[in-house]
């Protein structure tokens, strides 16, 4: 989480500075948008030294009660990653892949100028995507906290405990990826307005870009379960098929959809990923459904009613301030996220939805917030 705050927050620091401010020169514009990804590792790096030297008592005394020595550690450590890095790596291949394939299909079928497809392309790729990606790293970052447990559940052979764990990391995922893209989608006009321009075709973008998260973040967490279940083989599977569907549909859906076909794309090929993975899981450990997708329904419930809330405040600033602008964009971002942030925490608790996955500090919240 800290990585991706940090990578976004230089990225589009540095650029408005260079463009807006400075130079205005491109090339040391990208530069310094290429160089976030150094600075959010070395922020996130920082942390994790930081967090081993509090702990690293504990460390020392698990590694001396480890029996294996250290060649073999280093070649589980080594076998464990591989597929860590090919999955992890599965957003940044889709990318990759819409870098060279958009500009060739939509060129094939509509007569376009390289200034329309990098403007198109610019929209679903950068514009929006950085913005999204802080959603699922947030989303996905508290989720897999409980993939710890889920390993222990494991190792003793807990097959009920397994499927209990699973159900918890998916409600807790949901739990904060309904509020994260719904209400990005709601207050899509301002966002995009106060980092980039009241551009309506971008605006539009980011709130489809918001859903299609949805199967990103979910794809990233159930990757991390399959991962912490030992099952590398059968996710990396079910990431090529998802991305094999990907590159199936994207020739067809540019000449439907133009811009908004790689996100079309993309959110079908990881929804496809999450649907075998989740009847791998749901095969292998018995998933109790009727109780998640009653839960992950009532959380959904709670999203959509601060959607509306978040949607409506956005509309009436508006209409009052004739249009949203970079000036009016934090007030109006500060008073609709903010109170639509609000009505999704207080339905929570007062639902009591997230008392058995945040424990008994939801209790001594409730009580300080007076709700019964």
């Amino acid at each position: 989480m800290l990585e991706q705050f940090a990578r976004v927050v230089y990225m589009l620091g540095s650029t408005y500075l260079i463009m807006r401010v400075g130079s205005g020169d491109y090339v040391q514009a990208v530069a310094h948008s290429t160089f976030g990804a150094f600075v959010g590792a070395a922020i996130a790096l920082i942390f994790l030294i930081f967090a081993y030297t509090r702990q690293h008592k504990e460390f020392d005394l698990i590694a001396t009660d480890v029996p294996a020595p250290t060649k073999t550690l280093l070649g589980e450590v080594l076998h464990q990653s591989i597929p860590f890095i090919i999955l992890d790596a599965g957003t940044v291949l889709y990318q990759f892949f819409d870098q060279y394939s958009f500009p060739e299909f939509l060129s094939y079928f509509f007569h376009v100028s390289n200034d329309e497809i990098n403007y198109l392309y610019g929209l679903f790729a950068f514009n929006t995507n950085k913005l999204v990606m802080i959603v699922v790293s947030l989303a996905s970052a508290l989720a897999v906290t409980a993939i710890p447990l889920l390993a222990g559940a494991f190792t003793k052979g807990d097959k009920h405990g397994v499927a209990t764990q699973i159900e918890n990391i998916l409600r807790l995922f949901f739990l904060v990826m309904w509020p994260s893209a719904l209400g990005m989608s709601a207050v899509a006009r301002p966002l995009y307005a106060l980092f980039y321009s009241d551009d309506r075709l971008g605006v539009h973008m980011l709130q489809f870009n918001a859903y299609v998260a949805i199967a990103m973040g979910l794809f990233t967490v159930l990757a991390a379960v399959m991962q912490g279940l030992y099952q590398n083989r059968q996710a990396i599977i079910y990431f090529l098929i998802g991305f094999a569907v990907k590159i199936i549909l994207q020739w067809p859906l540019v000449y439907w959809l133009q811009g908004f076909a790689p996100l079309v794309a993309t959110g079908i090929g990881m929804m496809v990923s999450v649907f075998l993975m989740l009847h791998a899981l749901d095969q292998r450990y018995d998933l109790d459904w009727s109780v998640l997708s009653t839960h992950i329904s009532q959380l959904l419930g709670c999203a959509l009613v601060m959607f509306v809330f978040a949607s409506a405040v956005v509309g009436v600033f508006d209409w009052w301030l004739g249009g949203v602008r970079k000036i009016t964009a934090i007030p109006v971002l500060l008073v609709g996220a903010g109170g639509g942030a609000a009505v999704y925490v207080y339905m929570v608790l007062k639902l009591r939805l997230a008392d058995d996955l945040l424990g008994g500090r939801i209790e001594g919240l409730r009580t300080k917030l007076h709700i019964k």
